[in-house]
């Protein structure tokens, strides 16, 4: 078995097409009818009867799956004993291997076996008539109805198609014979609405295909196969069009959604990296400054950790009313600054500059300097009295020690 009637065999269509044929003496009437099946019920949604070409059928009716029910002339039916197998046993009169048959179990005694000559159905399959429906089964006559007799009224008795009757008891069929006459117009209450013949062939014909598990092509039926083998194909080419190509537009959005969120993840990450690297390079020129400074201040022995405003403090508690100072030099500048020598600092040392009215009032200042923790040693000191102006100029030099009270 191919792939596609595999595949054929478990889809379940909607929408089913029955091509009814009624074959005449002289002529052959045709009717259309589309069955729909939604939440369980079957229904007839289109009907057109007695079409002079189907070719003025609608465009849909090209793009469902159809079943071919035959009637009138050339239609055989047979009841025959159940209990013999062979057809050629049972109707010996004709060569069975020239007909499509269907048989169907009727009692344990009999069976209904219904003919259609091979040549006829595969003729009028691909003539230009019928060429333009996908047929995936063939029911004959009365084959369709057989399972759902039951649904006729109770005091229905008999069934009319095309120039056959079917005569039925208790669900069970007793009969068949021809008629000379019959009103296509005749109604029958069946499965509790009222239709005609044909409307309930067809209705009939869609109750065998929704309610079937899946196709079972008769091996007589090998004329079918190239038909639903390419409507399976169309199906199938037109579902991955029509889903797919839903599948490919939210595929696009969802890449454009993605790719955007991506992008702008992508333009945050370039900024904070960006950002990032200008921190990072701010941090190196401050570290390299910084080195700088330090480098600066070690070289040069300058001492951070004293301040001008401590060592301001500490000398001005040590001298009395008598003594004034003029200037005040934390780690003061060597020599004179100039501009092609660095400049050097003397640190850890102070530079005092002053005047004293009174030689007691600075003897005793000194001696003070001397005591005081945070004083080292006095290494320089000048101290000379100013006749005109009757007071002594003094400059000391201190050397601060690594204690600080």
């Amino acid at each position: 078995m191919s792939l596609l009637i595999n595949i054929a065999q478990r889809i379940k269509y909607r929408q089913l097409g029955v091509v009814l044929v009624h074959r005449y003496t002289s002529s052959i009437e045709t009717s259309y009818y589309v069955l729909n099946r939604t939440k369980g019920k079957i229904d007839i949604t289109f009907k057109q009867e007695c079409i002079s070409s189907p070719e003025n059928l609608p465009a849909f009716s090209k793009s469902i799956p159809h079943i071919l029910c035959m009637q009138g002339i050339g239609v055989v039916h047979r009841i025959i004993d159940g209990q013999i197998s062979d057809l050629k046993q049972n109707i010996p009169n004709i060569n069975i291997d020239e007909y499509y048959t269907e048989r169907q179990y009727l009692s344990e005694q009999y069976n209904l076996a219904v003919l259609f000559r091979k040549e006829q159905l595969i003729e009028l399959i691909h003539s230009d008539s019928y060429s333009m429906f996908s047929f995936i089964d063939v029911k004959l006559g009365f084959s369709a109805i057989k399972n759902y007799i039951h649904l006729f009224e109770e005091n229905t008795t008999h069934f009319v198609s095309g120039l056959t009757s079917l005569s039925f008891s208790n669900g069970i069929i007793t009969g068949i014979e021809k008629v000379s006459s019959f009103s296509m117009q005749e109604q029958y209450r069946f499965g509790g609405e009222t239709y005609t013949a044909n409307e309930i062939l067809a209705l009939c014909c869609g109750l065998n295909y929704f309610t079937s598990q899946s196709i079972v092509l008769s091996p007589e039926l090998d004329l079918l196969t190239n038909e639903i083998e390419s409507f399976t194909a169309q199906r199938i080419v037109s579902w991955i069009f029509k889903y797919g190509g839903i599948g490919l537009f939210f595929l696009l959005v969802i890449n454009f959604l993605w790719f955007s969120n991506l992008n702008a993840q992508l333009d945050k990450l370039g900024y904070e990296a960006q950002s990032r690297a200008q921190l990072m390079q701010t941090l190196t020129d401050l570290d390299t400054d910084l080195k700088v400074k330090k480098d600066f201040v070690a070289s040069n022995n300058i001492l951070q950790d004293y301040a001008f405003a401590f060592f301001a403090d500490r000398i001005s508690s040590l001298a009395s009313g008598e003594i004034q100072f003029s200037e005040l030099s934390v780690s003061p500048v060597i020599g004179k600054i100039k501009n092609d020598k660095p400049i050097e600092f003397a640190g850890g040392t102070l530079h005092l500059l002053g005047v004293s009215k009174n030689s007691s009032a600075f003897s005793s200042f000194l001696d003070k300097i001397k005591q005081a923790s945070w004083v080292d040693e006095i290494k320089k000191q000048v101290y000379q009295y100013n006749n005109e102006r009757n007071n002594a100029e003094f400059e000391m030099e201190i050397v601060l020690s690594n204690v600080v009270d």
